[in-house]
């Protein structure tokens, strides 16, 4: 096995397809380097694969020997970026299921052991993030490990990869393979579905030849099978796959062997099929829903009904446009049969949804909620995003006025003079951006009232003639003076402090439960804080009685800041029994 970098590669190909001397010069224009750059890499390849592989005459340059005998193995070990080096340190982690050394990697990788040290900080944090259940990166003296791969069902490379925000392709990926051609086994995967026109939007095709690279050079380099990895996934699936899947399967495997001289397991077999299975029946069913579907189908019918339910008691208003309407819904019936089938969608702007567009989220929520009552099947949060953004289209361009936001109906019955002038004084008094305020000076049609004002938040009047109680209804004087203001300003404040605890509440309650979720902390230093978080944790069996002193430990080595918030380092994910969030909110900073 030589490892050279890519550039030597490059040069090493390009002689081997031009079959005759090349010239220094020519070499040098064509890579753009100098002809001194030229000879140094020429001595380099020399120097790593053998002096008998290029021969050099003077005057007439360099060529291929094609009698160099290396079963046509060139490693393009080009690993230079931090991005890149965690890649191929999970890949060689996935692959040695025993571990690997520290400082044979560093070696292996041309950096030092500290930087390898940085890089296992990272692999963790990414790890917790992308959510990978139950999947840990331990270390034991200079020897690092990845636990849980047998419950690996994500392709780990592909998230990293993608968490990182790396180019997907196989082209990026085949700077950690060292023995195989990424790009060829691509070809040779999509001759076979073309083959037997298999065709589904819900198959990267990349991630796919991912998954085979992996096999073959588990087999390649004598590791521990990589379909070992995959038995959980195909027991818990417990399907009857189709003998069309385990023709293209097959006919894959034959190939590889063919072409490669690797012959996949079993196991791998029983995998592809279970991969090509899954993903052509969603895109199949999603054709069948799609041209099945009318404005008369029971989803459809029930969808309207969570519509109208959302108008009348949010205030939210969707466009009355019938194929819009149908469009999201169709969305909707499609998203439930995903999750019915347990396919997850990745989707790249869920994070940016979710910080910046949190009022589509919370609707997105809404609808999720009332789909998982009524079907018993629950969405993760990458669909509810997906909705989010679907959501964009049936909603009117004004509803982020009309959602998130305290609705106040302000009621001056002695005319538009005195509601301009207090409507005035209250825009002095708050964030006029958290409020929508409707000024009437008379309410008309005194019928269906009381529901009428059941859908404000708020209601401030000068009026006493209200002859019904509602709680959210405050008087004030008709010359709306100082302590009347004071007052009202606190009750706004107040208001929009709890919309906004509940939206947040909402959005987290997603990704965690309502145990873990502690929004009103009240505690003066971070020790008590540390012991209380550590007492829920172990109340809920999520961690064991010492969990609090590696807490403390932990923060002997790396200090944890706190401000309005805390969190536990990721890094003590480790040492829990199972994978949990927890979210306190501190009512005042620790300083």
């Amino acid at each position: 096995m030589y490892y050279i970098s890519e550039r030597q590669s490059k040069i090493l190909q390009y002689l081997k397809i031009e079959k005759q001397f090349v010239t220094g010069n020519t070499l040098a224009k064509k890579f753009k380097i100098s002809d001194r750059t030229i000879r140094s890499e020429i001595q380099a390849i020399k120097k790593i694969c053998g002096e008998e592989i290029i021969v050099a005459v003077k005057h007439k340059g360099y060529r291929y020997n094609i009698n160099y005998s290396s079963n046509g193995i060139y490693c393009a070990l080009d690993i230079v970026s931090p991005k890149d080096r965690l890649l191929y340190i999970i890949k060689s982690l996935l692959l040695n299921v025993e571990g690997i050394d520290i400082f044979e990697l560093a070696d292996e990788l041309f950096v030092s052991e500290k930087s390898i040290e940085t890089d296992i900080v990272r692999i963790k944090k990414i790890l917790q993030d992308i959510d990978l259940i139950n999947i840990t990166l331990t270390r034991t003296d200079n020897t690092i490990k990845l636990n849980g791969t047998e419950n690996i069902i994500d392709n780990v490379l592909y998230e990293i990869c993608k968490y990182q925000e790396i180019e997907v392709n196989y082209e990026e990926f085949q700077k950690i393979f060292n023995d195989i051609n990424i790009g060829y086994i691509n070809f040779l995967v999509v001759n076979v579905l073309n083959k037997y026109n298999y065709s589904s939007r819900y198959l990267s095709i990349t991630r796919f030849t991912l998954d085979i690279a992996l096999m073959i050079e588990s087999i390649y380099n004598h590791y521990y099978h990589r379909g070992s990895f995959y038995r959980a996934l195909i027991e818990k699936a417990n399907v009857e796959v189709p003998d069309y899947y385990n023709k293209i399967s097959t006919e894959l495997q034959n190939i590889i062997k063919d072409k490669l001289n690797i012959k996949l397991n079993e196991e791998d077999n029983t995998y592809i099929q279970y991969v090509l299975y899954i993903t052509h029946k969603i895109y199949l069913l999603e054709i069948e829903i799609s041209q099945s579907f009318t404005n008369k189908d029971d989803f459809y019918l029930f969808c309207i009904k969570v519509f109208d339910k959302l108008k009348n008691n949010q205030g939210i208003y969707f466009v009355e446009d019938d194929e819009l309407i149908s469009s999201f819904i169709l969305h909707l019936r499609l998203a439930l049969e995903r999750s019915r089938l347990g396919f997850k969608l990745y989707n790249p702007l869920g994070e940016t949804l979710a910080n910046q567009y949190i009022y589509l989220i919370e609707i997105a929520i809404m609808i999720a909620e009332e789909i998982e009552q009524e079907y018993h099947t629950k969405f993760n949060f990458n669909e509810i995003t997906y909705i989010g953004i679907h959501l964009t289209t049936i909603l009117f361009p004004s509803l982020e006025n009309n959602i998130n936001k305290l609705k106040i109906l302000l009621y001056i019955p002695e005319g538009n003079g005195n509601l301009t002038l207090i409507r005035h004084k209250l825009s002095s008094l708050v964030n006029m951006s958290d409020i929508i305020i409707n000024g009437v000076t008379d309410l008309f049609d005194a019928q269906n009232l009381k529901q009428r004002l059941l859908n404000y938040n708020l209601i401030i009047t000068s009026s006493k003639r209200f002859d019904f109680e509602i709680t959210n209804i405050y008087t004030i004087s008709k010359l709306f003076d100082k302590s009347c203001q004071y007052k009202i300003q606190k009750i706004i404040n107040e208001k929009i402090t709890h919309i906004k605890e509940q939206t947040t509440r909402k959005i987290i309650l997603n990704i965690t439960n309502e145990q873990l979720f502690i929004p009103n902390l009240k505690l003066q230093s971070k020790e008590e804080i540390i012991s209380y978080l550590s007492n829920v944790l172990i109340k809920e069996n999520f961690v064991d009685t010492k969990f609090e002193h590696y807490v403390l430990q932990r923060e002997k080595i790396a200090d944890t800041d706190l401000e309005s918030g805390a969190a536990f380092p990721h890094s003590l994910k480790n040492i829990a029994n199972r994978p949990a969030v927890l979210i306190a909110i501190l009512t005042e900073p620790i300083i």
